[in-house]
């Protein structure tokens, strides 16, 4: 019983963390994109 309670606590966090990531490169790459298209000024 605990030990399948673990496993699924497990598997959501594993899921969360795996869409953090996802979220985190797409707005890295916005973010470079951004920056690549214009001239820096700073």
């Amino acid at each position: 019983m605990s030990g399948k309670v673990i496993g699924l606590l497990f598997k959501g966090v594993n899921h969360i963390s795996y869409g953090t990531i996802f979220i985190i490169n797409v707005q890295y790459g916005l973010i470079l994109r951004l920056f690549a298209a214009q001239p820096l000024t700073f």
